[in-house]
């Protein structure tokens, strides 16, 4: 969330960030795929929850108010509607004034998702994304299986002990019978589709329990051990530190004896190379000494200090 957040635009941050309002507080928001159903026709995946469940939360958590936010085209006869939207549409239009059909922009509708207080979620990465980002959120409503079009799942919804995603959010998960499953998923025709979406009863949905985070929380958690334990791993950590250290000074010894060696030969090296340097001198010395001697007696023999008459 503290990573994301910051990039809202400028619209979409003073969307979320006003005020909460009383009527939030009584309302399920829910979110549908509409648009897939349009887009995708005959074959689509995304009719996931029965309407009748939206009934029965409203019941069981005394949400007064519905938002339904669904991503329409705007064609009024379009066939493939999603059945809970065209049932929530009619009701709004026969004068059902506790339902709000949400369908703006993409920053309105992702606003209201935000903003929701309890929000029951379609088979959407979409909506479980937006859900994590917001701050807002006290119910968590999910039916069926995290992501089922996707392998490896990207994130574990699992709660802590009380029944929270994180503070302040409670998951409330129901499991879906096999028989809704196999027609909503596994591909009934259409309008069989259509119809069990529409009027399947949801009480045949059992409330679950959540799963719990205890496989995460081991990981960043220290394990409490015995006291005769804890002693025993005391003795090993100071056992492997003394002879860590004892290791790391022969080391230590061995680099210093090395660096003496190595300076030793390096002073005999200069040691000998200077003798024979002087050596070389002398020698040359000696040669030029010799050479001057031989040339002066040559010049005494080549001219007499006395001549022959």
């Amino acid at each position: 969330m503290k990573f994301v957040r910051p990039y809202f635009s400028v619209n979409l941050s003073k969307c979320v960030n006003a005020p909460a309002t009383m009527l939030e507080e009584e309302t399920l928001t829910v979110h549908y795929r509409e648009a897939d159903v349009e887009e995708g026709g005959l074959n689509t995946p995304r009719f996931d929850n029965p309407c009748t469940l939206v009934d029965r939360l409203r019941k069981e958590g005394g949400h007064k108010h519905l938002m339904v936010i669904a991503k329409t085209q705007n064609r009024k006869h379009h066939p493939l509607h999603h059945p809970c939207v065209q049932k929530f549409q009619t009701l709004t239009t026969n004068g059902d004034s506790s339902i709000t059909m949400q369908n703006g922009s993409l920053v309105e509708d992702v606003c209201m998702m935000l903003r929701a207080k309890h929000l029951l979620v379609s088979l959407s990465t979409f909506a479980e994304g937006l859900a994590i980002l917001s701050d807002r959120l006290q119910t968590y409503y999910h039916a069926g299986e995290y992501e089922p079009f996707h392998s490896p799942k990207s994130v574990s919804f699992c709660t802590d002990r009380a029944g929270n995603l994180w503070p302040g959010t409670k998951l409330v998960q129901y499991e879906r019978g096999r028989d809704y499953e196999k027609g909503v998923l596994q591909g009934l025709p259409f309008n069989e589709t259509m119809k069990k979406v529409l009027l399947y009863p949801a009480e045949k949905f059992n409330r679950t329990g959540t799963a719990d985070c205890d496989h995460v929380r081991q990981l960043i958690e220290p394990i409490k051990l015995p006291k005769e334990a804890v002693q025993k791993k005391d003795a090993v950590e100071v056992a492997a530190k003394k002879g860590a250290d004892g290791v790391a000074a022969k080391k230590a010894a061995d680099e210093e004896a090395a660096i003496k060696a190595a300076k030793k030969g390096a002073d005999g090296v200069a040691a000998k190379k200077a003798a024979d340097e002087e050596a070389a001198i002398k020698a040359a010395k000696k040669g030029a000494e010799e050479a001057a001697a031989k040339k002066a007696a040559d010049a005494d023999f080549a001219h007499p200090p006395y001549a022959i008459r």
